[in-house]
C-alpha cells in the first residue's frame, strides 16, 4: 500500500473536481497515462531505428536477429 500526499491546488482540484475524490478512478487515470507513455516512448525509439536503417546509418536487423540476440 502507498499512501501520496498532494500539495498542489492544480492536482487537487482535478482530484475533487474530476474524479469526485474517487482514488481509484484517479489512480486507474495514473497507471493508464503511464502505460501510454511508455508505449509512445517504445514507439518513438522504433520509428528512429527505423529511420536510420533507411538512411543507412545502423545495420537492418530482422525479427529473427532481434530473437537470437536475446
Amino acid at each position: 500500500m502507498i499512501s501520496i500526499r498532494v500539495e498542489g491546488p492544480k492536482v487537487e482540484k482535478i482530484f475533487f473536481d474530476g474524479f469526485a475524490r474517487d482514488k481509484e478512478s484517479f489512480f486507474e487515470v495514473i497507471v493508464d497515462a503511464y502505460e501510454r507513455q511508455q508505449f509512445l516512448n517504445s514507439l518513438d525509439k522504433s520509428c528512429k531505428q527505423a529511420i536510420m536503417q533507411h538512411n543507412g546509418e545502423i545495420e537492418e536487423s530482422t525479427l529473427q536477429d532481434l530473437i537470437n540476440e536475446l
